[in-house]
């Protein structure tokens, strides 16, 4: 078993008792963490400029408008190489504890498609949804079994 965290605090929150029911150590890696939004970062949504992405070409090279803030190129090239160790570690089962943007570039990146093609990809996930992959053994075909399962959630205090 590999349990593999983003090394922002909310997803190690995450990670920990994941962890410990396992009796295992999480591994960080920056490469799983959300998109950096480098000058708009920890501040209101709407009060620093953003570009909405062009429907068609150009879209992972998009500048988003604000000083320091990642192309979803940049921030898709991290998932995909983050997935690309997972997959190297050769665990039987891995959990990785990401962000739901993140997530997106990940399911592409386990589903092969091309990164230019994954600007226009988008997974939804709620925060402590549970997504399952699984790679056939016979076919090698690269399976979502589930996206987003919360009925965990249901109980939990809000």
């Amino acid at each position: 078993m590999h349990l593999v965290t983003s090394d922002l605090l909310r997803a190690q929150q995450t990670a920990d008792p994941i962890a410990r029911a396992l009796g295992i150590l999480p591994a960080t890696d920056p490469d799983l963490r959300e998109r950096s939004y480098g000058e708009a970062e920890g501040k209101t949504p709407g009060t620093t400029p953003f570009l909405a992405p062009p429907s068609g070409p150009g879209r992972m090279d998009h500048h988003p408008g604000t000083p320091g803030t990642e192309t979803r190129r940049q921030w898709a090239t991290r998932a995909y190489r983050a997935l690309d160790r997972v997959l190297q570690a050769d665990a039987e089962h891995s959990i990785i504890v990401t962000h739901g943007g993140t997530l997106t570039y990940l399911i592409s990146a386990w589903i092969k498609l091309p990164l230019d093609d994954a600007g226009h990809a988008k997974f939804s996930a709620t925060p402590g949804g549970i997504t399952r992959l699984r790679e056939d053994g016979f076919t090698h075909d690269r399976c979502i079994i589930e996206l987003n399962h919360s009925a965990h959630l249901n109980n939990v205090p809000g």
